[in-house]
């Protein structure tokens, strides 16, 4: 095969997870969110509910289907033209959100038409020992950063030494038939623009790892003492989730440099499978971990019963979910919440803390690219 086949089978890869992610993603969320909807366990179970959940699963098979098959089709008549894919992806998810809100509104019909959160007393379970200990038990060790950061020194270090002997013109772009699209002249630029990269890289991921811990804790009233180990056992595993993606990422960016570098010369479909085979795994993984766990964990089996100290105190927020999607509410001190729909964490758009951490992330996305243009 061709580094350009490999890279249409990718692409076909990262549809097919997108596609059966968006169909099965109320299998994954927590029981209680139902499409965004903090539904009464007493009610999940209703024909109305499940009639709309048929429902979304059916709209999304109607137009899922047809329409991957005409963007893989497109993607191989025209090659040349990789745009077609990133504006397919963003096309299709922008149609999967209109479903889901779509859907969303019917339950929140439903549960305003029944009643469901009037006259009943709410309550909300809070581990009044989670402050205390998350830096203990809910988190891999953040010393598993340190080998990204070694490698990052690594790679200065080797640019540095081979630099003189470097010719005037050096490999920096390759195409997605691994061949180089783009060379630049030699300059002492060349050895610090992957590390920087890196560096910015590890930054993301190392923050992505801390707010795992930083992010509002979401307790079962029903059942504190099991839904706590559950949440505790799915930030460890999605901390250390974080750490792989870390280190492969790296070692990706390093391979990139080596070869930059002229330190490593091998063809382009190698390059190519360099870049897909992780990647690739990375994917494999999130499948996996997202549909072991669930949201928040609810999808994880426990073994043994598990015992806590805990102070009941919950109300319905589906006020503060905007869109069903978007969580605002300024007196919420948390930064980092469960997502209403799907598996990980969002922002707390009420805060002014979230809104710089959206402006200064879309900042560095679009300077990053400029700087080491």
């Amino acid at each position: 095969m061709t580094g350009q086949t490999y890279y249409i089978l990718y692409n076909i890869l990262t549809l097919l997870f997108l596609f059966f992610l968006q169909l099965f993603m109320p299998k994954l969320t927590r029981r209680e969110i139902f499409f965004g909807v903090r539904i009464p366990e007493k009610e999940l179970d209703s024909p109305g509910l499940k009639a709309i959940e048929c429902l979304y699963m059916k709209t999304c098979l109607i137009f899922g289907i047809p329409y991957l098959i005409i963007l893989i089709y497109l993607m191989y008549a025209y090659t040349e033209y990789p745009l077609i894919f990133v504006f397919g992806i963003l096309i299709y998810l922008f149609v999967n959100f209109i479903i889901y809100y779509s859907t969303h509104n019917k339950v929140k019909s439903i549960k305003m038409k029944y009643g469901w959160d009037k006259g009943k007393e709410q309550v909300v379970t809070i581990d009044t020992t989670f402050t205390m200990n998350k830096n203990k038990n809910i988190l891999v060790s953040q010393f598993w950063f340190l080998i990204p950061l070694v490698l990052i020194i690594i790679n200065i270090i080797i640019g540095y030494n081979v630099y003189p002997n470097l010719p005037d013109e050096l490999p920096m772009h390759w195409n997605f038939a691994g061949e180089v699209d783009r060379y630049v002249n030699k300059s002492a630029k060349i050895i610090y623009e992957f590390p920087a990269i890196q560096f910015f890289m590890l930054v993301v991921m190392f923050f992505s790892y801390k707010s795992i811990g930083w992010s509002k804790q979401q307790i079962s009233s029903s059942n504190p003492e099991e839904s706590l180990e559950k949440n505790r056992i799915f930030r460890k595993l999605w901390s250390e989730y974080m750490v792989f993606i870390s280190i492969t990422m790296q070692l990706i960016l390093t391979f990139a440099n080596m070869t930059t570098l002229l330190v490593i010369r091998v063809s382009g479909p190698i390059i190519m499978l360099s870049v897909l085979i992780p990647t690739t795994l990375i994917l494999i993984v999130s499948i996996v971990l997202s549909v072991k766990t669930g949201q928040g964990g609810s999808r994880i089996k426990l073994k043994n019963g598990t015992s806590s100290t805990t102070i009941i105190t919950e109300r319905n927020d589906d006020k503060y979910w905007k869109l069903g999607s978007f969580y605002v509410n300024k007196d919420d001190p948390s930064i980092f919440v469960e997502k209403r729909f799907g598996i990980g964490w969002t922002i707390n758009f009420g805060r002014i803390e979230g809104i710089l951490i959206i402006a200064v992330s879309i900042a560095l996305i679009i300077l990053i690219p400029i700087i080491f243009k």
